[in-house]
């Protein structure tokens, strides 16, 4: 039930904000943060794939420390589903933590991902905060094939839109 009224629950924790200390100042308490923990601790991985995207993509969110593991049990067989499906790979990945909570295991199985299927890569966003990752997926359209793009996390609804092909630019 949590996963299913997810966004009604982080909308209403946004108009109603507990997040006031006994000072009157905000505590920095994010309730939508708080239901993606309990969710990924019923999951027991930090990689959740992102439910009703259109079907010819994939998306993910990376949250607290990712591992090899997450890469493996949660993204490699949804992209393999999907290259099956389909023929090619529109992904999205939205990274809602620090890159360096991110393994070595979690970046050579990323690495490996990107080798494995490289033919089959269409379109990819990342969705961060860091200006430099956005800069950095920008530039992998000029030497990868596909088409990348970098978003603001805010931003996931044009994300979709765009790796969809809902949108062309």
């Amino acid at each position: 039930m949590l996963a299913r009224h997810r966004n009604v629950l982080c909308h209403l924790g946004n108009i109603f904000p507990f997040r006031r200390s006994i000072f009157g100042k905000t505590a920095g308490y994010n309730f939508c943060s708080a239901i993606d923990r309990m969710l990924l601790i019923k999951n027991g991985y930090m990689i959740k794939k992102i439910e009703n995207l259109p079907s010819n993509m994939v998306g993910f969110r990376a949250m607290e420390a990712v591992t090899k593991d997450d890469y493996e049990m949660v993204v490699y067989p949804a992209v393999t589903e999907l290259i099956k499906r389909t023929g090619q790979l529109n992904y999205m990945m939205v990274i809602d933590t620090p890159l360096h909570n991110f393994t070595v295991g979690a970046w050579w199985q990323d690495a490996l991902l990107g080798l494995k299927k490289l033919t089959k890569w269409h379109r990819v966003a990342i969705l961060t905060d860091s200006e430099g990752v956005n800069k950095f997926t920008g530039i992998a359209s000029l030497v990868l094939p596909g088409e990348y793009k970098g978003f603001r996390t805010t931003q996931q609804e044009e994300a979709v839109a765009w790796v969809s092909g809902k949108v062309d630019k």
